[in-house]
This record gives structure tokens, sequence and C-alpha cells, in this order.
């Protein structure tokens, strides 16, 4: 059985995430920080009002916050923006980091510049995640011209000053050779600083790298190690893998009811090919008690969010009548949105039933079997943004 996949890569679009500011910065606002937090988003408001209104940047910084969160008051981006624009004209690096954020949020060519010069001045400071979002729009475009050398550059600083992401996405960009040589190694060097931070995503990367055997040795140990130290963070690809390779035995001991639960974890996380993996599970009786109706629950979970596989086998229990009754109309409704997606199998079935416009030919296709899903159903060689 093998478990080889080929990796996959989130987009490494511009990172908006907002910044925390560091709790208690000095005694004046050290009220407020305590107060918001203990989730007290009212008191700190009216703590930071004052404060911001007498100038005080970190004051100025955390009400901009709340504004943008919608903590303790109504969300408002605009009054966010004012109030980190304040803080920003006085240097303070994590709002002109969110000012950036807001800026490039609302698009246009002028608003991505005068982000870029907002990541440019904080990433000066070293502040790593302004390194991280001006390496990111150096890399695409956004704001500036296109540079992926200095984009790599400002990433790199941003990952030593000890930002994850960055780490992360250096990864990425290496694993995938996006403007630059494809290079395993180093894609393993970045994905392993990042992991090592406790990034989820990256220590399922690294899981990916050690099972495949690309830039380290292969390993399956180390790769469940990794799928395991990501699945526990709620990573629901990891869990996906985790569980496959605890079914099997690859890495460690067969666990098949730790396998269930994993499986189950990452259906509840919405991870699509973990719903359909779900539902064969329950149609086929594997390690758990043959429930038709449960594996109807996953299965049109998954094909309602347009898993093909998914979308071929709640075809084919409407045919064979497994888990619902037999209706050949929704047989065929579901054939054909698996046959659109490109799966062969699921075109000849509708050429079959399209051919009767009687039950006529639901015999021959009841014989059929399930199609199991796709291990890496959600793996792209390369990312979405990049493409």
């Amino acid at each position: 059985m093998s478990l080889r996949l080929p990796i996959s890569v989130s987009s490494p679009c511009l990172l908006l995430l907002t910044v925390l500011g560091a709790p208690a910065c000095s005694t004046v606002t050290s009220g407020g920080h305590d107060a918001y937090a203990q989730g007290n988003f009212s008191d700190s408001l009216g703590t930071w009002m004052g404060l911001a209104q007498e100038g005080n940047a970190e004051a100025q910084f955390m009400l901009a916050l709340q504004y943008d969160q919608g903590q303790g008051v109504a969300e408002d981006d605009q009054e966010a923006m004012q109030w980190y624009r304040r803080a920003a004209v006085q240097g303070h690096a994590p709002a002109q980091t969110n000012l950036g954020i807001l800026l490039a949020e609302q698009g246009g060519e002028a608003s991505l510049q005068e982000a870029v010069t907002w990541f440019t001045r904080a990433a000066e400071e070293g502040f790593a995640p302004a390194s991280t979002n001006l390496g990111m729009m150096q890399l695409l475009g956004q704001g500036v011209e296109k540079n992926p050398s200095l984009g790599r550059g400002s990433l790199e600083n941003g990952a030593r000053n000890g930002d994850a992401r960055a780490a992360r996405l250096l990864g990425a960009v290496y694993y995938v050779g996006y403007e630059t040589a494809t290079n395993f190694d180093r894609a393993a060097e970045w994905y392993q600083m990042a992991a090592l931070q406790g990034d989820a995503e990256a220590q399922y990367q690294l899981g990916l790298l050690f099972l495949n055997g690309e830039g380290v040795q292969q390993r399956d140990e180390e790769a469940r190690r990794w799928f395991q130290r990501s699945a526990e963070q709620g990573e629901a690809s990891a869990q996906f893998l985790l569980a496959r390779m605890t079914d099997a035995g690859i890495g460690g001991d067969k666990e098949h009811d730790s396998a269930q639960r994993l499986l189950e974890q990452a259906a509840a996380n919405n991870y699509l090919p973990a719903q359909s993996a779900l539902a064969m599970r329950y149609l086929q009786g594997d390690f758990v008690p043959r429930d038709d109706e449960k594996a109807f629950h996953w299965m049109s979970q998954a094909a309602l969010q347009g898993f093909a596989v998914a979308q071929y086998n709640l075809g084919l229990m409407y045919v064979k009548g497994q888990g619902v009754m037999q209706d050949r109309l929704q047989a065929l409704r579901w054939m054909k949105a698996a046959a659109d997606q490109g799966l062969q199998q699921a075109q000849e079935r509708v050429d079959m039933m399209e051919a009767s416009s009687t039950a006529a030919a639901l015999p021959g296709i009841q014989s059929e079997g399930y199609l199991m899903p796709d291990w890496a159903a959600d793996a792209h060689p390369l990312p979405e943004a990049l493409r």
C-alpha cells in the first residue's frame, strides 16, 4: 500500500492577519491590557479611548484593534484605520502592519502601494510579520514591482525574526519552485523551522516530506510523528493522513479505534476526503458496525460541497437504494455532477442511464463498486494564488 503523495501547498498570498501588541507595554496601559486579556472589552475600550485621545500610541493601536475585531464595539474598519494610522505615524510597528493589512484588503493600486510603505517601515524596525507581508507583496507584485528575489529576502528576514508563517511560505516557494529553482532540501529546512515553532500546516507539510523522502530521508515514523503534532492542533489534512497510517500500521502500531476518531475529527472539520472516507467505512463496516444511514449522511456532506468521488458514490447509493430510497433521477443528478468534474466512471454511468429512460439501466450499475477517496485529493503541486 503506497502512501506516497504530492505535497500540498497553501496559497502564499498576502498574510492578512491581525497582530496583537505586547501586553502591558507600559504602566499607563497595563490596566487596559489586563481588562483586555480577561475579555472585559468594554472596560478596556474605555481605558484605550481616554489614553488614545491623549496621543498614547499603544492605546491607539489597541483601540483600533478592538474596532478591527468588533470587540466590545461594533466592527468598524474605518474607525480602526483612523486609530491605526494615528499610532502608525508615531512609529508603532504593529499598528503600521495592521494599517497596511486594511489598506491591502481595500484593494486598488494606491491602497496597495501605501500598504507596501507601511509594511516597509515596520519591517525596518525588525517587526517580523511586516517583513512577511512585505515579502509576499514583493513576490507577487502587489503594490510594488514584482521582485521574487527581494521577496524571498524579506520572507527570510521575517522567518529569522521568528515568524513561523514566513518560514512555512518559504518552504512552499522552494518546494514548488516559484520564480526560483525547485529545491526540496531548502523546502525541508524552512518547513522544519516553522514546524518546530508549532505551525500546524508546516508540521503537516514536513510530515509529507518525510513520507515521500523529499529533501529528507524517507521515514514513516517521522512522518507519522509530524502528522500527529499537526493533527493535535486541528489540522484536518493531517488528521486524515494520520488516520490512514494508523489504520494500516504505517510508521507505528495499527490502531483502528484511533483511526476512527481521527477520521471523525477531520470530517467534523469539514475535510471532504475524510467525510467520504468515513462514509465508506460505515458502508463497508470497516472496523465499525455497518451503518448505511451514517454513510449516507457523510457521503451527502461531501457531495453537496462538490467532492466528485462522493458525488459518484452518492449516485450509486441512490441506484442501490443503500441508506436511502432508490431514486433513478437523484442517481442521475449526482452521477452528472461527478461527470462534470471529469470523473470518467461517472460519465460512463450517465451514458448508461441516459440510454434508457426507465430504470432498466439500473441493474447493470447496481453491481458496480464504490470508489475510495483519493488520499491526495487536496494536494496541489502549485499554490492557487500562483497558478
